[in-house]
């Protein structure tokens, strides 16, 4: 039997060194994907006529059917049409496959061992991971993908590097994606959420190496994707609200204080929607760090004192959440940013 999992990984620098750059780590849900929009997304974007595509598989009129949702997809007709797209053919689009239950566990492993920045543990379990794991792109891709980070980690690459061998494991399954992430190009790619997760350690390079342009670039680009609801499910609505934050200060950094403001409404907004109680302090710490630059930039007291607000806000949240570890952070943040004791009300 073979086993699937979708990993995260670390999406740029340490967390403690750099906060606009998330880790995603936890219980591993897979993200669900709506059949019809792959199909119509990718052959959109691949530049096929639904003639091209179905000719030899089924009519032209039930490949219209089911790009329209209108008709269910039979199994073997779906991988037929993904073979001619020259696409992943797993509906379930399973990252890492093998034979052995244990896998799974060493994949947790190598997660854990990232988050706790032990890239060397993390080396060693890979080994074990690589000669399990099987021979499919999706499974190189993982071990490209993750190797380049654990050795990035380990200071064995440089960014710049960390991201052509990134790179050269995304084209493993989209060896056009730097035509779909050009900005004159108009249709959507339907990347996978393994896919995104590499895009996003990509944009974290990008801030590494001084290119703020092609990281916003890239997030644009995936916020686009998730626009077009082919992907949907907890592990999506995750990656989303981290893609906003991670804009949102990319945005701040090339000073956009009003856009940012923008991403991180949305980031509030989703994180109360779906009871991320911890993502909204977060959230609501964010919007105050941009007040406090806006305020620096443009000296309006306005924006001083709507960044105390929303930063005792934060702090309000988080005891309310019982969140201590994150209240005595937010506590000491205010004391060291407006030299005062932050009010308990």
């Amino acid at each position: 039997m073979f086993y699937g999992i979708c990993c995260f990984w670390r999406y740029g620098e340490e967390r403690r060194k750099r906060r606009n750059l998330q880790i995603l780590f936890g219980e591993i849900k897979l993200a669900n994907y709506r059949a019809n929009d792959v199909i119509r997304l990718t052959r959109k974007a691949v530049g096929l006529s639904q003639e091209a595509i179905s000719e030899g598989i089924c009519s032209v009129e039930t490949f219209s059917r089911i790009e329209r949702g209108k008709t269910k997809i039979k199994g073997d007709t779906y991988k037929k049409i993904m073979e001619r797209l020259e696409r992943n053919t797993d509906k379930f689009y399973a990252v890492c496959s093998g034979e052995d239950v244990d896998l799974l566990d060493d994949v947790a492993a190598i997660e854990n061992a990232i988050a706790k920045f032990d890239y060397q543990l993390a080396d060693s379990i890979l080994g074990n991971v690589r000669e399990n794991i099987g021979d499919t792109p999706e499974n190189k891709q993982y071990v490209e993908g993750i190797k380049a980070i654990i050795d990035h980690g380990n200071g064995k690459i440089s960014a710049e590097t960390e991201k052509l061998y990134l790179e050269h494991a995304l084209m493993l399954t989209v060896p056009d994606y730097k035509i779909f992430l050009h900005k004159s190009c108009a249709e959507v790619y339907p990347y996978t959420e393994h896919e995104i997760i590499i895009l996003m350690n990509i944009a974290a390079c990008n801030a590494r190496t001084g290119n703020p342009e092609g990281e916003i670039q890239i997030y644009n680009m995936l916020l686009k994707c998730f626009q077009n609801g082919y992907i949907s499910g907890e592990k999506c609505i995750q990656l989303k609200i981290t893609i906003l934050r991670n804009l949102a200060y990319a945005l701040g950094r090339k000073e956009k204080y009003h856009a940012a403001i923008k991403m991180t409404e949305c980031v509030k907004k989703l994180s109360l929607k779906y009871d991320y109680g911890y993502k909204l302090c977060i959230a609501i710490n964010d919007m105050s760090w941009i007040y406090r630059n806006l305020y620096e930039n443009e000296l309006q007291e306005e924006y001083y004192n709507i960044g105390k607000q929303q930063y005792r806000q934060a702090y309000y949240l988080a005891l309310a959440r019982k969140d201590n570890i994150l209240a005595e952070k937010l506590k000491n943040g205010y004391q060291r940013f407006y030299q005062s004791d932050i009010e308990i009300v």
